[in-house]
């Protein structure tokens, strides 16, 4: 199994998409097979011409190793072990039962649980080594010199089994700096573990 961290150029990402989606996640493979469909209909004699954004990727494995490089992994795979445990919903017996999957609700300590992923979330991306394992954004980000980045996720979404359209966020004109491109990270990633995207 191939194991990239941030995958700072289309030739990584071409070899960890061919052999591993997951560690990418399916909208970044998607965006990848957007700009090789757009370099072929650019080479097509057109007045137009399509463009598709250049784009950095952070692995599931860069994440882990902002955990263990910040010494939160253990606090992190406990609160989500008592949020598997915990993972019930509560339905409201008022409502029509038509109604009741869209308005039910996660139990109050599978919510608890979520609220202790998310803070042990925010520690990791404010301790002084948080920057560390993302070297390769910043390198991208110099590269690229952007006005402007959006932060978005990627992973089991955007797929034919599911979308999760507006399940996590997505954070448009990021200032290109990596102190603030982290901030967003983290409010993406927190957004994974919220009610609303388990929900979803």
């Amino acid at each position: 199994m191939i194991n990239y961290k941030v995958i700072a150029n289309h030739n990584e990402l071409s070899t960890l998409i061919l052999h591993n989606v997951s560690e990418v996640g399916n909208k970044a493979a998607n965006l990848y097979a957007l700009g090789k469909l757009a370099e072929k209909l650019n080479a097509m004699p057109s007045v137009f011409r399509v463009a598709v954004p250049d784009f950095t990727v952070a692995t599931n494995a860069t994440f882990y190793d902002l955990l263990q490089k910040t010494e939160h992994t253990e606090k992190f795979i406990t609160a989500w072990r008592v949020f598997q445990d915990s993972f019930t919903y509560q339905e409201s017996a008022t409502e029509p039962k038509a109604r009741r999957f869209i308005t039910k609700k996660l139990s109050d300590t599978s919510i608890a649980a979520l609220n202790n992923i998310q803070t042990t979330i925010r520690e990791s991306f404010s301790h002084k080594l948080a920057q560390a394992p993302f070297s390769e954004v910043q390198k991208w980000l110099a590269a690229q010199n952007p006005p402007f980045v959006i932060v978005r996720s990627t992973g089991s979404e955007d797929s034919d089994e599911s979308s999760n359209a507006g399940g996590n966020l997505s954070i448009p004109f990021v200032t290109p700096r990596i102190d603030c491109v982290l901030e967003s990270m983290c409010d993406v990633l927190c957004s994974y573990f919220s009610e609303e995207s388990i929900k979803q």
